[in-house]
């Protein structure tokens, strides 16, 4: 949900990387359980982390939740899967 708010944000305008990964991190910890280790834009094809997100890049985060590691991504302003947001 939070790489999907995150890229929503993005296709409204917001290209600065530090409120990318921001709406990822306060959507994680709003939950018990959950330990964010980390949350990233990259540009490819090098995954070179970039301070301004543009169409070539890529938002990733892992955390771990109950002790489950999971990583996810999402190519910021493609397409993704509809997830219900509570708005």
């Amino acid at each position: 949900k939070g790489l999907e708010l995150a890229n929503r944000a993005y296709n409204h305008g917001e290209t600065s990387t530090v409120k990318l990964t921001e709406l990822v991190y306060n959507e994680l910890l709003v939950h018990p359980g959950v330990e964010v280790d980390y949350a990233h834009v990259v540009q490819l094809p090098k995954l070179v982390e970039v301070e301004t997100a543009g169409d070539h890049c890529v938002l990733a985060a892992a955390a771990f939740i109950d002790g489950v590691r999971l990583i996810d991504h999402v190519h910021l302003g493609g397409e993704s899967i509809p997830v219900k947001v509570d708005e």
